[in-house]
């Protein structure tokens, strides 16, 4: 595996937990049911207080050195703006974070280890991407890059 990591992107009514990862075609499969793995372990483990705790120092800190730079502050303020959350004052926003609790963090994990709400995108040779995805109840579609007429670039078939 050469890449994995995981980003959550979210809207006022809407929102995304992400798990990235590249891989070359020989070990994509492994890979990605290495992640999924993971990923559905969320539904019967518990983050713990120790783990909470930690995350939450580290938030604290990236959004100390966040609010450092005028682009990130204010990409915090559009976002709000534009979400309809209201503009919170940085401290209310580490007040929030800091009244979430183990119980709370669990559910989100739960719900988001339920692989019916999973889509799985891929790019790569059909044979790997049909390895990693080969069907059941979920359609997958394959791209391949088909050799360019003369003039012009590659086109999917």
């Amino acid at each position: 595996m050469y890449d994995v990591g995981a980003f959550h992107s979210a809207s006022s009514d809407v929102g995304a937990f992400s798990v990235y990862l590249a891989a070359g075609p020989d070990a994509a499969a492994e890979a990605v049911k290495l992640a999924m793995t993971e990923v559905a372990g969320l539904r019967t483990g518990s983050v713990g207080e120790q783990e909470l705790e930690r995350q939450k120092q580290q938030f604290r800190r990236g959004f100390w050195l966040g609010l450092e730079g005028t682009s990130s502050r204010m990409s915090r303020l559009g976002r709000a703006v534009v979400l309809g959350l209201g503009v919170l004052a940085p401290d209310e926003v580490l007040e929030r974070m800091d009244a979430v609790d183990v119980a709370q963090v669990d559910a989100a994990a739960r719900a988001l280890g339920d692989p019916e709400g999973w889509t799985v995108a891929a790019v790569g040779p059909g044979a790997a991407l049909r390895a990693i995805w080969p069907g059941g109840s979920r359609q997958a579609h394959t791209t391949e890059p088909v050799a360019p007429a003369e003039g012009q670039g590659l086109r999917a078939r």
